[in-house]
C-alpha cells in the first residue's frame, strides 16, 4: 500500500510540474451576440461583426460598445462576414448577400469606387491589397475580383482561370506581389505583377491540398502560411515550398480548422467548429525541433465562426463564437527554451507511471484471486433503451426539416459542402438556421448534415454490399472521417458492424 501512496503522489505532482493549459473566458459586450468576424485597429480599437445583429465599436477593452445595425438605417445589412483595412485607412466589411460596404470618415458607405461591380457581388468572404494597389475581393459564388487603382476591374472564375471552384474562402498577400486563395476545393497562387494564377506547389512541383476544403489561411512573420482544412492543420513554408501536415482532424476538437492568428508568445491558436487549440513551438539550441498542441473542447451549443479571431493587444487571442466573444490564452509555464525533449514532455512520464501503476493494481488483484471471482459474477442485463419523447412540430417547421433534409441528400457526395452552403440554398442566414434547427431537433446544422450522412451509410452497409471505403466516399466523407464519426453514432466501427451483420 506504501509503493501505491508513492505512485500516487508522484502522478499528481507529474501532471502539474511544468506545464501550461488553455484558459477561456467570456468577454461581456452588453447584448448577447453571433460574433462573425473580428478587426483591432492599430489604436487598440476593436470592431465587431455579427451574423444577424450588425456591428460593434469598442474604442478600448474598457469602453461601452456602440452598436450599428440595419434597423437604425447606418448599415445596408445586418449579416457581416469578414473585414478589413486597406491602404487608404478605409475599414471593409464584406457581408452575406448584401454585398460590401466601408467607413470612412466616421461614416458607413457603399464605396463609390467599386460601383461598376458592386452590383455583381453579394456574398464577400475576404479582401487584400496588392503592392501596385490593386484591391482583391473574394466572393463566395462569384469567384475572385480585382479592382486596379485606375478604376478597371478583373475577375477570375473557374471558367476563365485556374479556380477550382468559385468559391473562395480567404486571401492573403505576400511580399506584395502574391496573393494566396483559399478556396472550397484547393489551393491556389496569383502573381499580381503579371495577373496569372496557378495552383499551389510544394517543392517537388506537385500541387498541394488539392480538391480539399480550405477554410482559413493565415501567414505569420517568419513566411510561413498556416492552413486551416477539413483534415486539420498545415504549414507551407513560402520559400522552400515545403508543405506539413502538424496535425490531423484526429487530435483535435471537431475536424476543420475555421481561424488561425498568433499571439505575442508565437504561440498559434487556431479555433474547429466545436473547441479552440494552440500549438507551441519547442526549441531546442534556437531551433524549432518539435510542436505540442494542446485542445480544448468547449459547450456543445457553442460554435466557432470562420475568419472570426484576432490577438489582442495584451497578448491574448479573441474568438468569435455563437454565445459571443470568448478570450484564451495560455497559464503561465516553465520556460521551454534549449531543453531536451524528453524533460520538456510531462505527458511522457505521466504515461510512463500511469502505467506502472496499473500493472502493480493488476498484479495486486491477479494475487488476491479477483480475476476468478470476476469471472463468475453474473452477466448484467443490458441497460433499457432511452428515447426522447417525440417532437411537437409544427407544418412549416416540419416543412424546413424536410427542405433541410433534401438538399443535404441532394449534395451528400459533396465533400465540401458545409453549412454556410445549406444555409445559402435555404435562403436563410447561418445564426438563424442554427436557432431554428437546434430548437426543433436539439442538433446544429453540422451535426444535422453528419446525421445525414451516418444514416444514409448504415443504409449503404446494410444493402449494397459495397467496400466501406466506397461507401465513405458515397456520403461525402474520407475512409477515417466515415470510421470515426460511425463509431460515436453506433458504438462500432463500421467494418465491425458489416461483420455483426454477416453473422446475424
Amino acid at each position: 500500500m506504501r509503493l501505491l501512496w508513492v505512485l500516487c503522489l508522484l502522478v499528481t505532482v507529474s501532471v502539474g510540474y511544468g506545464s501550461s493549459h488553455i484558459e477561456i473566458q467570456s468577454v461581456g459586450l452588453g447584448k448577447d451576440g453571433n460574433v462573425s468576424c473580428l478587426h483591432y485597429e492599430s489604436n487598440g480599437s476593436l470592431w465587431i461583426g455579427f451574423d444577424g445583429q450588425g456591428l460593434a465599436y469598442r474604442e478600448s477593452a474598457n469602453a461601452v460598445p456602440q452598436f450599428y445595425n440595419k434597423l437604425s438605417g447606418t448599415l445596408p445589412t445586418d449579416v457581416i462576414l469578414t473585414c478589413f483595412s486597406d491602404s487608404r485607412n478605409r475599414l471593409w466589411f464584406g457581408s452575406f448577400g448584401d454585398g460590401l460596404f466601408c467607413w470612412e470618415s466616421g461614416q458607413f458607405s457603399r464605396g463609390d469606387s467599386l460601383l461598376p461591380v458592386l452590383n455583381e457581388m453579394r456574398y464577400v468572404s475576404s479582401f487584400a491589397e496588392d503592392v501596385n494597389g490593386t484591391f482583391w475581393i473574394g466572393t463566395l459564388n462569384e469567384g475572385l475580383y480585382g479592382i486596379r487603382q485606375d478604376g478597371s476591374h478583373v475577375q477570375y472564375t473557374k471558367e476563365n482561370s485556374c479556380l477550382p471552384t468559385d468559391n473562395v474562402q480567404e486571401l492573403t498577400c505576400h511580399d506584395g506581389h502574391h496573393l494566396f486563395i483559399a478556396t472550397s476545393w484547393g489551393l491556389c497562387l496569383l502573381n499580381t505583377d503579371k495577373e496569372e494564377i496557378e495552383p499551389l506547389k510544394d517543392d517537388q512541383g506537385q500541387a498541394i491540398l488539392e480538391r480539399q476544403m480550405i477554410r482559413y489561411i493565415y501567414q505569420d512573420k517568419d513566411s510561413d502560411l498556416w492552413i486551416g482544412t477539413q483534415n486539420g492543420l498545415y504549414r507551407y513554408d513560402i520559400p522552400t515550398g515545403r508543405c506539413e501536415h502538424l496535425i490531423s482532424a484526429d487530435d483535435i476538437p471537431g475536424t476543420t480548422v475555421r481561424a488561425i492568428a498568433k499571439d505575442h508568445q508565437d504561440h498559434l491558436w487556431f479555433s474547429t467548429e466545436e473547441g479552440i487549440g494552440c500549438l507551441t513551438v519547442i526549441h531546442r539550441q534556437g531551433k524549432a525541433d518539435a510542436y505540442e498542441c494542446q485542445s480544448l473542447k468547449t459547450e456543445t451549443d457553442i460554435m466557432f465562426h470562420v475568419r472570426a479571431i484576432a490577438c489582442a493587444p495584451d497578448g491574448k487571442i479573441l474568438f468569435g463564437t455563437s454565445k459571443g466573444l470568448m478570450r484564451a490564452f495560455l497559464s503561465p509555464g516553465e520556460a521551454r527554451e534549449d531543453k531536451p525533449l524528453w524533460f520538456l514532455s510531462p505527458i511522457l512520464w505521466n504515461t510512463l507511471i500511469l502505467v506502472i501503476f496499473l500493472i502493480i493494481v493488476w498484479w495486486l488483484y491477479r494475487r488476491t484471486g479477483g480475476f476468478h471471482r470476476r469471472r463468475n459474477k453474473p452477466v448484467p442485463m443490458p441497460a433499457p433503451q432511452i428515447e426522447p419523447t417525440p417532437l411537437s412540430i409544427t407544418s412549416v417547421d416540419q416543412q424546413l426539416i424536410e427542405r433541410t433534409t433534401q438538399i443535404v441528400e441532394q449534395n451528400l457526395s459533396d465533400t465540401d459542402f458545409s453549412v454556410e452552403d445549406l444555409s445559402a440554398a435555404l435562403g436563410m442566414s447561418r445564426s438563424h438556421l442554427y436557432n431554428r434547427l437546434t430548437a426543433l431537433t436539439g442538433k446544429t446544422p453540422l451535426e444535422f448534415i453528419r446525421l445525414i450522412r451516418m444514416k444514409r451509410g448504415k443504409q449503404y452497409l446494410d444493402q449494397s454490399g459495397e467496400p466501406v471505403s466506397q461507401i465513405a466516399w458515397k456520403v461525402g466523407l474520407s475512409p477515417k472521417q466515415f470510421a470515426k464519426y460511425f463509431k460515436e453514432e453506433y458504438g462500432m466501427l463500421p467494418s465491425q458492424y458489416v461483420r455483426q451483420q454477416s453473422e446475424n
